[in-house]
């Protein structure tokens, strides 16, 4: 009956630990481990701390590295034995950031798995006048101090990623083909309205249609675009946007272009092994749907001279040469739109400038759904549900290794960070004859060193 007793009181009390946040626990732990390696000697100790991220959270630890000198501070002034607790990012006038301080911490923070662990040296620091006058102060490493705990979801939160694991078999993502030029933009979809649909890429001069055949890419066709004239106002880098659409509801997809470097666009239908210009566009199309069954295009209009649009939108019947006008809150660089096969739902999301992500309600007003979005997002209804997923990319800097994040009703269902270079263009369709839709995603690297192109499917 003692030991049942015992074991009673002791599942309570390790259920709520597990309550308490994984960073909460973590800076517990930490400041534990500071009070007991303090020297005895010292009186009314001040600890200055001094936080960074690894490798394996290096450019997403800023947010975890505030709460944790939040934490960790505060824990330590509420104990007894330190007085204070400084925490350090540099001082402007250069002075020694650590002159008032007896001991000094060095934490590194970093992500394993499903752990989350913090690394320390403790060091003793110089008190002597002389001593705080020289630039680097020599010092005592006197402990090296390590805590750890499972992540929460506030840490996958707070990183920005998921580090949930699938099973293999759910995902696939798989490069599939690789080009020496910049990818603009990518489209699915099936030209000539028979077997799979082909896939359509823009480069800066040129249209390449590449078919399905024996497993791999097998290219159909190029479009030469040197011959369209050139634009007044040039843009620093190639910017473009490439739909390709049913827009008559005959079985056969038409492809929608427009570069920002040349002055117009065009409408092309695949008639035999070329593709004949149908109509030619002055603003750049960036959807392609039906309403009551009429054809609308969603057109926005550059930003001169930058790489983006501008925050205004226009909603025109195929036939007509203007149409409805709208104002997004701010310039935005993608804008993608999904609309099931029955044509009762649309769905349509805009990543602005900031790097934000939101869903466009039937007037497009915007509601911001995510932050630190990637320009090449896009929508693909990848488990035949008739709803699509969003398939993001990450906000890096050109070039940088780009990850992917699937999210189905907002809610995170898989990642990966298996990408090589940025991700610029994602689309959605049955490229493979697969059945349902696979999402196509270009991403290229630095200094116009090429494009890959990867199949994603579920």
């Amino acid at each position: 009956m003692i030991l049942i007793l015992v074991i009673a009181l002791w599942v309570p009390r390790i259920a709520a630990e597990e309550a308490i946040p994984a960073l909460q626990r973590l800076a517990h732990g930490l400041a534990t481990k500071i009070d007991a390696a303090v020297p005895s000697s010292s009186s009314d100790p001040v600890v200055a701390l001094s936080f960074e991220g690894d490798a394996s959270i290096r450019g997403r630890e800023e947010r975890i590295i505030q709460e944790l000198e939040r934490m960790v501070s505060s824990r330590l002034e509420q104990g007894l034995v330190v007085s204070r607790a400084l925490v350090l990012r540099g001082d402007a006038d250069g002075r020694n950031p650590w002159s008032q301080s007896a001991i000094l911490v060095r934490c590194v923070v970093g992500v394993d798995a499903d752990t989350i662990y913090l690394t320390a040296n403790l060091m003793t620091m110089p008190l002597s006048f002389w001593d705080r006058l020289l630039a680097s102060a020599p010092h005592v490493v006197k402990d090296h101090l390590f805590v750890s705990t499972a992540v929460d979801a506030e840490i996958q939160i707070l990183l920005g990623k998921s580090r949930i694991s699938v099973a293999p078999d759910h995902w696939r993502l798989r490069e599939v083909l690789f080009v020496p030029s910049t990818v603009l933009d990518l489209g699915v979809g099936n030209l000539d309205g028979e077997g799979p649909a082909e896939l359509v890429v823009l480069f800066s001069d040129k249209i390449e249609v590449y078919t399905w055949a024996a497993g791999k890419p097998r290219r159909l066709l190029t479009r030469d675009l040197s011959r369209l004239p050139e634009a007044s106002v040039r843009v620093r880098d190639p910017v473009g946007s490439l739909v390709v659409a049913d827009f008559n509801a005959d079985g056969r997809a038409e492809i929608f272009y427009r570069l920002f470097n040349l002055n117009q666009g065009e409408i092309l239908s695949l008639t035999g092994t070329s593709l004949r210009s149908l109509r030619s566009l002055k603003k750049v199309p960036l959807c392609v749907f039906r309403s009551r069954q009429r054809a609308q295009i969603l057109y926005g209009l550059p930003d001169p001279g930058t790489n983006r649009y501008l925050p205004q939108l226009e909603l025109t019947d195929i036939n007509r040469s203007s149409g409805s006008l709208f104002e997004l809150p701010s310039t935005f660089v993608t804008l993608r739109c999904w609309q099931s096969t029955n044509q009762k739902t649309l769905r349509s999301v805009v990543v602005d400038s900031q790097s934000n992500l939101s869903s466009l309600g039937p007037a497009f007003q915007a509601q911001v759904l995510q932050a630190d979005v990637g320009a090449g997002s896009g929508l693909a209804d990848l488990d035949g549900d008739q709803e699509p997923e969003w398939v993001l990319s990450d906000s890096v800097w050109p070039g940088e290794q780009d990850s992917i994040r699937v999210l189905s009703a907002g809610e995170l269902q898989w990642q990966t960070q298996e990408v090589q270079g940025s991700i610029v263009a994602i689309s959605g369709g049955d490229w493979i004859g697969a059945g349902k839709q696979q999402a196509v995603i270009a991403a290229t690297g630095q200094q116009e060193m090429g494009s890959r192109i990867y199949l994603l499917q579920k």
